[in-house]
């Protein structure tokens, strides 16, 4: 099972203005690098007047790669996937639009506000830990499913749902480490008659305070 990690929580923008310059940070969360490049073509299309539009992502399998659409090598797309990384952020891609207003602001103005629109709009999206569950189910009598209970609750189970015929059949998630504890207790109080089924793995994402 893959560990957990963080991730924005939904979109997020922001603006900021140096020297006349307009900033426009967007921040989307994205699963694959062809999600994030389609963002970035999106935006691309979206402020096709503006003179950059730089762009990073960063994903959980640590795949990263970031652009500084003509501004000076470094100065763009560097201090973007920068600010995401220092975010303990992943699956997150940024996309920070230049309108230029005139007055050169210099390799370390540049750096500056293309980290501030970036860590504005990453802060505006918020976050949430992307926590990977182990899918569960099991089949008991109908005597034994208060025990099948009594357990999801002690171990912290979500999502549990029952099928009922002449048998319950029972789904749930785990949290991480907890399938094997769950399936040794199981097959304690059943006797041995009940044995948990791992049917995969699916991700939850729970909400966590912004930092």
């Amino acid at each position: 099972m893959e560990k957990e990690y963080e991730m924005p929580a939904g979109a997020g923008e922001s603006e900021f203005t140096d020297r006349k310059s307009v900033f426009l940070g967007h921040v989307m969360p994205v699963k694959s690098e062809e999600e994030a490049l389609e963002f970035v073509k999106q935006m691309k299309k979206k402020y096709g007047d503006a003179r950059h539009n730089v762009w990073a992502f960063a994903l959980h399998n640590g795949a990263m790669r970031s652009s500084d659409d003509g501004e000076p090598q470094g100065t763009g797309g560097a201090p973007v996937l920068d600010a995401i990384l220092k975010k303990g952020l992943t699956d997150a891609v940024v996309v920070v639009t230049r309108y230029f207003g005139g007055i050169l602001l210099g390799t370390g103005g540049l750096v500056h506000a293309y980290s501030n629109a970036a860590v504005s709009a990453l802060d505006a999206a918020g976050r949430v830990r992307a926590v990977p569950h182990t899918l569960c189910a099991l089949t008991c009598d109908y005597a034994q499913y208060g025990m099948v209970c009594r357990l999801c609750e002690k171990y912290g189970a979500l999502e549990l749902s029952a099928e009922y015929t002449d048998r319950v059949g029972v789904s749930f998630l785990l949290p991480p480490g907890g399938f094997e504890p769950y399936g040794k207790d199981l097959r304690e109080q059943s006797a041995g008659s009940l044995t948990l089924e791992n049917k995969g793995e699916k991700v939850l994402a729970l909400s966590v305070k912004n930092r």
